[in-house]
């Protein structure tokens, strides 16, 4: 009897470490920023398929069955994608890729996929509904207390010459207690560049 990591349709051929990979009509996948992707990771708990993270990115995909999370909304504006056939993902191989994408949690004999309606449903419960995603937009995750918010105030960005540039939020209850209080570090409110 094989073994269904034998067949696994989304690895890189050959056994290599990372490859870029063609979704195939046999699978699709959705993905996430990694700023909130990791609660959407901690609502599934055991219930999440495999799930890797592109750090260079800063996104988080799940493979899903063909034709998986295709219905679902466009919710773009939150950060959520769906590839479907034709479209290239950068996927590690089975023993992971140590300075890039990796498995944050491999495809196992037991799970090749995640079910796509789980998956939306952890989504949902971190951004709110995905109908909503265009009116509700873009979701911040506090560096501070670690929620997930829309009212948020931007308190540090880093430039990369190399990279987007990385910017960090504050949600307003981290934002006036550290004010008020001066516990911990006191955020600097960051004012976009004019242009």
């Amino acid at each position: 009897m094989t073994s269904p990591l034998a067949t696994v349709p989304y690895l890189p051929p050959g056994g290599a470490p990372i490859g870029l990979v063609r979704v195939t009509p046999v699978w699709a996948a959705v993905s996430v920023p990694s700023r909130w992707g990791r609660h959407v990771r901690d609502v599934l708990g055991d219930q999440s398929g495999p799930v890797m993270e592109d750090p260079g990115l800063r996104m988080m995909a799940w493979p899903l069955p063909a034709g998986g999370g295709a219905d679902w909304p466009d919710a773009r504006a939150a950060g959520v994608a769906w590839h479907g056939p034709g479209d290239t993902l950068l996927v590690p191989g089975l023993d992971g890729y140590r300075d890039g994408t990796r498995w944050l949690r491999p495809p196992t004999d037991d799970a090749v996929f995640t079910d796509p309606a789980t998956l939306r449903t952890a989504i949902e419960l971190v951004t709110g509904p995905l109908e909503e995603a265009a009116e509700l937009g873009p979701l911040a995750i506090c560096r501070y207390c670690g929620t997930p918010t829309r009212d948020a105030v931007l308190v540090e960005t880093r430039h990369s010459v190399s990279a987007a540039d990385h910017h960090w939020f504050a949600c307003r209850p981290c934002l006036t207690s550290r004010v008020r209080d001066g516990n911990g570090r006191r955020p600097r409110v960051v004012r976009p560049a004019s242009r």
